[in-house]
């Protein structure tokens, strides 16, 4: 099915970006990729050019009314090209805008109490890391953006956007030490790097989501909250090395293929007067570029089954106060990984005496039942990784100076 391109375009051909809609995508989709383009406002590649854009005062006149029509506005007066979802904001009105402001400050007061709120930035890394007779250097922009809906009756929808770059690697110090000097570069068999240039290491990662929070639902002063959310991570060209390992020498470094997580974690909170609990399920898959699950990789990631988390904590009076954990890690099966799961509980009691302001006792026992468990993030199989400590109790004392 076709999608409808939309592009969104400095007039002064600062910037130029695109995506494709298609009519199945969700909801949050089209608000996450909306977030994108509103972010992309301040992020060209021409970075001296869109900030002193993006810093120029002028004078904004936008009446009162409807978000759509301010935003036709915002655009024609910014001399800027803004394309955005309609659906986004339907029903939506704005105060107006009068006065001279730089573009960030008259987007950010433009949107203030029209249930849409929009983040964005960038970060600029300028890097030139040598591994051995091997250097990597350049820089890039690594752009952020999101947004946030108020939908209305208590429910808000969020989408989030980030980009990262390094070029330091995940391979230990004290190997770099006996890397050699003829040491080869990309000639891994099999991944996807083989023969090309050396890269730095990237990860783009995407969350979107709905939130609810209320209050008085089952008494005037309980209060409760919601939240559902997706998330996708993938990093790209993971510097690795070969050879290093037990006293041997680095022989080779490369790129690694791509590996993802990706996942959707739920989560809901309760509280009234001195009470709060909260619970939360998290489901997240790391993969290859094969689609195949990967088990514990040092320094590079590690499969988990499903987690549950319970977390309570009372407080009696302004003295004292319990607290109390259920963590709950299902069994992992799948492709080639075996792992058992396990269930800790941990409890703690924090004490505020009135007779010295600022100090906190805290008495914390980790693994409460004394659980035999290996760590499905820890390596090796069941029967060959390094047990978990058992019950551990814990004294911690803090003191805050108090003007």
């Amino acid at each position: 099915m076709p999608g409808v391109r939309h592009c969104f375009t400095y007039t002064s051909r600062f910037l130029s970006i695109c995506h494709y809609r298609f009519p199945s995508v969700n909801f949050y989709t089209r608000t996450l990729l909306t977030a994108i383009l509103v972010g992309a406002l301040l992020l060209s590649p021409s970075v001296s050019s869109a900030q002193a854009a993006s810093d120029k005062t002028r004078t904004y006149r936008i009446p009162a009314g409807s978000l759509e029509d301010a935003l036709n506005t915002f655009a024609m007066q910014a001399g800027i090209t803004l394309t955005f979802d309609p659906a986004l904001v339907e029903g939506k009105t704005v105060q107006g805008l009068d006065g001279m402001h730089t573009l960030t400050e008259a987007m950010g007061l433009l949107l203030k109490n029209s249930g849409l709120g929009v983040s964005f930035g960038a970060r600029f890394d300028d890097y030139d890391t040598t591994f051995g007779n091997v250097d990597i250097s350049g820089n890039e922009i690594s752009p952020n953006a999101g947004v946030d809906i108020n939908l209305g009756w208590g429910f808000s929808g969020f989408a989030a956007y980030g980009e990262a770059t390094r070029a330091k690697g995940i391979i230990p110090i004290g190997w770099l030490v006996d890397i050699t000097d003829d040491a080869v570069i990309n000639q891994e068999d099999g991944k996807e790097s083989f023969g090309k240039d050396m890269q730095p290491e990237t990860s783009t990662t995407y969350q979107y989501g709905l939130r609810y929070g209320t209050e008085g639902l089952f008494t005037d002063s309980d209060r409760l909250q919601a939240q559902a959310s997706l998330f996708d991570t993938e990093i790209e060209n993971l510097i690795t090395q070969v050879g290093g390992r037990r006293g041997t020498p680095v022989t080779g470094l490369y790129n690694d293929d791509p590996i993802t997580t990706k996942g959707y974690e739920l989560k809901l909170g309760w509280g009234v007067k001195g009470v709060d609990t909260n619970f939360s399920f998290t489901h997240a898959v790391t993969e290859d570029s094969d689609g195949k699950a990967i088990a514990f990789s040092r320094r590079k990631a590690a499969s988990a089954g499903d987690t549950l988390v319970w977390d309570t904590f009372w407080r009696l009076n302004p003295v004292i106060g319990f607290g109390y954990t259920l963590k709950y890690v299902a069994a992992l099966e799948r492709d080639e990984i075996d792992r058992d799961g396990y269930t800790l509980h941990n409890a703690q009691v924090v004490v505020t005496p009135d007779v010295v302001k600022g100090l906190t006792l805290t008495v914390a026992v980790l693994n409460l039942t004394d659980e035999f468990f290996r760590s499905q993030a820890s390596s090796g199989e069941d029967d060959t990784a390094t047990p978990e400590p058992g019950r551990d109790i814990r004294v911690g004392l803090t003191y805050k100076m108090m003007f």
